[in-house]
């Protein structure tokens, strides 16, 4: 069937519906609502930043501390970056085990292109972080509904450098992208002249 006007409006409103049902089973002491989690930054006096993205321009924490991803190239960027995220899809945990072992118990968002909103809910995040390859602007309408949400002007996940700095733009660790990008650099260049001719016009 033709994905039409009246579908994408009961798209939006089924996923609407499911936020604030989640969020009203969690509204308890200890457990904070959606409501009071993600009040403006002017109204909890906390300090805060615009960044712009592929969906738009978004109020976020200067500092997150509850950071979700919902796929692959953010959420591998972010931990590059010193990021520990509390919610990442299964997918991302079993498959990047070039990275850091993850500390604490990190909560399964589902699959990245169709994340499970209940769960994130639950998460209680200060930020969520994903890509436009994998989320679409409705879906992104139905993440921003539960934190503040970037998705990365990124198309595929081969470009670790527009990932990793896009991250660093949100985290403000620029420096550190800059500290990372240096590091492979010098690497590549030691494997170039050890490895002889096969990786001398390598590109990377």
């Amino acid at each position: 069937m033709p994905f039409n006007a009246q579908r994408r409006k009961l798209l939006l409103a089924g996923g609407s519906a499911l936020i604030a049902a989640s969020c009203s089973r969690n509204s308890f002491p200890g457990n904070p609502s959606r409501r009071s989690r993600t009040a403006s930054a002017a109204e909890a006096n906390t300090p805060a930043r615009s960044i712009k993205h592929a969906y738009g321009e978004t109020i976020i924490p200067a500092n997150p501390q509850r950071v979700a991803v919902v796929e692959l190239s953010t959420m591998e960027a972010s931990m590059a970056l010193g990021i520990e995220p509390i919610a990442a899809p299964q997918l991302a945990i079993d498959n990047l085990s070039h990275l850091p072992k993850l500390d604490g118990e990190t909560i399964n968002t589902g699959a990245p292109n169709s994340p499970n909103l209940e769960m994130l809910v639950r998460a209680q995040p200060d930020l969520i972080l994903t890509s436009q390859f994998v989320t679409n602007d409705d879906t992104y309408q139905m993440l921003s509904r539960i934190a503040p949400a970037i998705a990365l002007d990124i198309q595929d996940f081969t470009d670790w450098k527009k990932a990793a700095r896009l991250c660093g733009e949100v985290f403000g660790k620029e420096a550190e992208v800059q500290k990372l990008e240096n590091d492979y650099a010098a690497r590549l260049q030691e494997l170039r002249s050890t490895s002889g001719t096969e990786l001398a016009n390598t590109q990377a």
